[in-house]
Parts: C-alpha cells; sequence; structure tokens
C-alpha cells in the first residue's frame, strides 16, 4: 500500500504546474554579461515545457516568470526572478570577459509553496526549496547580439502533507519528500534594439524524481524540451 502511494505521488508531482516546482529557473533569458554598476534590467519571459516520463507519460506546461537585476560591482549583479507560486533570487558573477566572449556563473536559491486537489482522489500541501547553478558562454555576433549557450543543474526538494482517498482503504493522511536533480542546457540568441533585448530561447533537461514516504520509496524518470521567449529592459 505504501509503494502505491509512493508511486502515485511521483505521478503526482510530474503532473504539478511547473511554476511551482522551481521549472521557472530552467532557461535564463539573459546575456552571459554582467550589468554594469548601478544598471537596472528588468524582464519578463514565457514558454512551452513539454515532458515526457516513463511508461509514455506526458504533459505540457505553460512556465511565465519575471525578474529584475541590479549591477552591484563590477563582474557582480543580484537579482530576483519570481513565478506564480515560486520566487528566489539569483546571482550572476563573471569568470571572464573580453570584447566578444564573455563567460559567466549564475548560482539561484528560491522557495516555493503550493495546495492541490486531484479530483477528489488526492490533495497535497507542498513547500519546496530549488536550487540551481548556471554556466552562461555568450559571444557577440554583433554590436547587440549575441549567442548564449548555458549549462545547468538543479536539485530541488520539497516537503509534502498528503490525504489520500481509497474507497477500499477509506482515507489515509501522510507527510512525504520528493527530491529532484535535474541536468541539461540551453541555447538561446539575444537581440537587442537600445535598451530593449528580445531572447528566443529552448532547453532540453534530464529529470529524477525520488520520492520517500514512511520508509517506502520510488523513483521516477523525465525528459524536457523548454522552447520560450523573454523580453528585457536597461533602465
Amino acid at each position: 500500500m505504501k509503494s502505491f502511494i509512493c508511486l502515485i505521488s511521483s505521478l503526482v508531482f510530474a503532473a504539478l504546474p511547473a511554476s511551482a516546482l522551481g521549472f521557472s529557473n530552467f532557461n535564463n533569458y539573459q546575456s552571459a554579461r554582467v550589468l554594469d554598476k548601478g544598471q537596472v534590467s528588468i524582464g519578463f519571459g514565457t514558454g512551452i515545457l513539454h515532458s515526457e516520463g516513463e511508461g509514455g507519460y506526458s504533459n505540457v506546461y505553460f512556465v511565465p516568470d519575471v525578474w529584475a537585476h541590479f549591477g552591484v560591482r563590477d563582474g557582480l549583479q543580484i537579482g530576483v526572478r519570481a513565478a506564480p507560486i515560486a520566487a528566489g533570487i539569483d546571482i550572476k558573477t563573471r569568470i571572464f570577459s573580453n570584447e566578444k566572449t564573455s563567460l559567466s556563473l549564475a548560482p539561484y536559491v528560491g522557495i516555493s509553496y503550493g495546495s492541490y486537489d486531484v479530483n477528489g482522489f488526492l490533495s497535497m500541501n507542498m513547500f519546496g526549496i530549488t536550487t540551481a547553478l548556471s554556466l552562461i558562454l555568450g559571444t557577440k555576433v554583433g554590436e547587440r547580439s549575441e549567442f548564449v549557450m548555458s549549462a545547468k543543474l538543479l536539485y530541488d526538494i520539497y516537503f509534502t502533507h498528503e490525504k489520500m482517498s481509497l474507497s477500499e482503504f477509506g482515507s489515509e493522511s501522510f507527510n512525504g519528500q520528493e527530491e529532484i536533480v535535474t541536468i541539461g542546457g540551453s541555447f538561446g540568441f539575444i537581440v537587442g534594439s537600445g535598451d530593449l533585448s528580445v531572447i528566443p530561447e529552448i532547453g532540453v533537461y534530464n529529470a529524477v524524481n525520488h520520492s520517500k514516504f514512511d520508509g517506502e520509496s520510488s523513483q521516477y524518470k523525465q525528459t524536457m524540451i523548454f522552447p520560450g521567449f523573454g523580453i528585457s529592459i536597461i533602465l
């Protein structure tokens, strides 16, 4: 029974809104170059995330997010990024930069909270912590254009309180934990005019979900493709 509950919970996690699971941090929608000291940029992005899991299970999510960044000093910027029920802080620090090529490191940490009901069968309250580390490489191909590649590692952990209603067994409440390790990368192209930039981007990721409930565990794997589009403005 516990193994069945654990498996069902893993599948439910795979079907939760992408913005609840830190997916809004998959694509970067930003240059590899760090903002100058005192510069401020704001922006928003949106995309369609398609996931394919084991057993032919698939989902499509609409993923919006917004952000604001500030150049703290030479080679360092800090900012915030938010989705409907998730938010976090991201930092970008310069590793290397010249007139044509830039390389930067961008860590992120955020939280999320959600409450869900699946057709009266399973209700779930969830609190999550999301971390990510991106290595961003950018190459200028014009005065205001840049080709950007990013490698990314994400680790998410979620704590849940769930209530499952089964006609044969009645109702059962339990606490659980879900860990998701994701690795992948994205490719984007930045086209700018003045202080405005548009950023089409596509990411490909592989994730492993590991669920734990009362000593029982299950594992679920999925592959995700995430085409998106962002707009950034330097104020």
